[in-house]
């Protein structure tokens, strides 16, 4: 499933989600009053709490999908409106760039690579370290 198909069926989710509430709450604002009786006020408010934090987190994943759909909007697109063909993540003087041709570029004032486990390094051609100094241990 592509990232677009999750994104079309989480929000078709939402939309089944904010339906199946708004039945909930007609049914509660219909019938529960009378089949129980009359609430006393804690359990109105209880409701009422139980209503809003529903309200509050469909809000919240409603916002959530919109920035979502920008990011992707962002990643997949270049200022002409066509596809990427390349992505740039650039802070100050530090940036990374990944492109279509599956080059990737890493600069900055100084890089560190640290690895719990092995780190492999592997070239399909030429392998070429520049340094004032390169040692090993």
């Amino acid at each position: 499933m592509t990232q677009r198909e999750r994104h079309d069926a989480a929000v078709n989710e939402l939309s089944h989600v904010r339906a199946r509430f708004t039945d909930i709450e007609s049914y509660l604002n219909r019938h529960l009053g009378s089949e129980m009786g009359p609430l006393n006020v804690k359990q109105s408010e209880g409701i009422l709490v139980l209503i809003e934090a529903v309200r509050q987190t469909i809000f919240t994943l409603q916002v959530i999908s919109q920035s979502l759909d920008e990011i992707e909007d962002v990643l997949s697109t270049n200022s002409k409106g066509g596809p990427a063909s390349e992505v740039v993540l650039q802070v100050g003087d530090a940036s990374l760039r990944l492109t279509k041709d599956g080059s990737i570029s890493i600069h900055g004032g100084e890089i560190r690579v640290r690895g719990a486990r092995d780190i492999s390094i592997a070239s399909g051609k030429d392998l070429i370290l520049k340094g004032n100094k390169i040692t090993e241990n």
